[in-house]
């Protein structure tokens, strides 16, 4: 899921929270991933720029982008969205 380029550093709530949005709905349900990934509030943008950038799942990104809207108060994953899903700038 997350490729084959795994930052070791990388194992803390950022890509716990990709992992288990991989596997909404058939084992967690949308609205319990929605709340969990709500209630991060430490998340560090850098690593999330990188694992959703090593993450080959479109379904992953695309949740964990929704999910964290409203989070992202300073604007900082708003980059991510253009190269993440395609990984290729999208203007």
């Amino acid at each position: 899921m997350l490729g084959s380029v795994i930052f070791q550093s990388d194992s803390a709530p950022e890509r716990a929270a990709m992992e288990m949005l991989h596997l909404v709905p058939k084992e967690v349900g949308f609205d319990e991933a929605q709340l969990i990934v709500e209630n991060l509030v430490a998340l560090r943008a850098d690593v999330v720029q990188r694992l959703l950038e090593a993450c080959r799942s479109v379904k992953v990104k695309r949740l964990f982008l929704y999910m964290g809207r409203d989070w992202d108060t300073a604007g900082s994953l708003s980059l991510t969205y253009r190269t993440s899903i395609s990984g290729k700038e999208s203007g």
